[in-house]
């Protein structure tokens, strides 16, 4: 083995060695090494303002309930009509915003079936 083989297999594994904790340090610092949160979105839906989440549906619920105040307190409660769940939840998606305007319909017309 010569001089110049030597210094390159000091080097290769110098560079991988310096390769795998670069591989690591992009790991830890991803965020990927956070435990998994399954509340993370519920919490972040119940702390986001409502007029951004479905604009439609907090205009229909706050005429609704009658003020702001209001629905969002209607908003974070269950209901039948919506399966047991809670508007709020269902806003995200547009068929749960199409059940929770539809409910809010039957609400202001008098309509609970």
């Amino acid at each position: 083995m010569t001089t110049l083989d030597s210094i390159v297999s000091v080097a290769s594994v110098v560079l991988g060695t310096a390769a795998i904790i670069y591989v690591i340090y992009l790991y830890r610092v991803s965020g990927r090494d956070r435990p998994h949160d399954p509340e993370r979105l519920r919490r972040f839906i119940a702390n986001a303002p409502y007029h951004l989440l479905n604009k439609e549906v907090f205009a229909k619920a706050t005429e609704v309930m009658g003020s702001e105040a209001a629905a969002e307190a209607w908003m974070n409660e269950p209901y039948i009509g919506l399966d047991n769940e809670k508007p709020v939840d269902l806003v995200t998606r547009p068929a749960g915003a199409a059940a929770v305007k539809t409910y809010l319909n039957q609400i202001e017309h008098g309509v609970y079936a």
